[in-house]
């Protein structure tokens, strides 16, 4: 101790060799530190935007929940045109409803069938919303992987059977997208 006191009176510098041992040691520290730090912040980010996904899937699927429970149909028909998949609620006796995927959003809304009113022609199965209800703005889309599905005894409206919802959202971060596939199946 006496030895060190001294050196630190006389003002001599630090030798070569312990300026280069003493950077080595400081670089290392500070790229552990660097290195641990992006690593926290990068799984940050990727564990909030998995939450959020699970989140806006979990809003989606209560939302269609919600709709078959308060609406309660009497039988269920698919349709699918193009990249649109869609199930018309009926229930007799109340407006038609209809749970939709299309171009990355889900919507349920009531709707108006032309050809059930009898102001369609013979051939003609227009169906035209009347006021589409959205579920939420939300940072996520649907992928084309999203759908709908009726299983049934094969006829087009049914009665009774198994309602499947797939939905799987994207969201993208830095250039990089994160999904999250949920599955559903429902009986009625």
């Amino acid at each position: 101790m006496n030895n060190f006191v001294k050196r630190l009176r006389r003002e001599e510098g630090f030798t070569l060799l312990e300026m280069i041992a003493t950077l080595t040691v400081m670089s290392l520290v500070l790229g552990l530190v660097y290195s641990l730090t992006v690593f926290g912040m990068r799984s940050y980010h990727k564990i909030s935007i998995e939450n959020s996904l699970r989140d806006e899937a979990d809003l989606m699927m209560s939302a269609v929940i919600t709709e078959l429970y308060t609406y309660a149909p009497d039988s269920i028909e698919p349709q699918i045109a193009g990249s649109t998949t869609s199930v018309v609620l009926r229930k007799s006796g109340v407006q038609p409803h209809r749970i939709q995927i299309q171009e990355g959003k889900l919507t349920i809304e009531p709707y108006l069938d032309l050809a059930a009113s009898g102001t369609g022609g013979a051939t003609d199965n227009v169906v035209e919303p009347v006021g589409a209800e959205a579920t939420r703005n939300l940072d996520s889309v649907l992928t084309e992987n999203a759908s709908l599905t009726v299983d049934c005894s094969g006829l087009s409206v049914c009665q009774s059977g198994t309602l499947s919802i797939v939905l799987e959202l994207e969201q993208n971060y830095e250039n990089r997208p994160y999904k999250l596939r949920m599955q559903s199946r429902f009986g009625f």
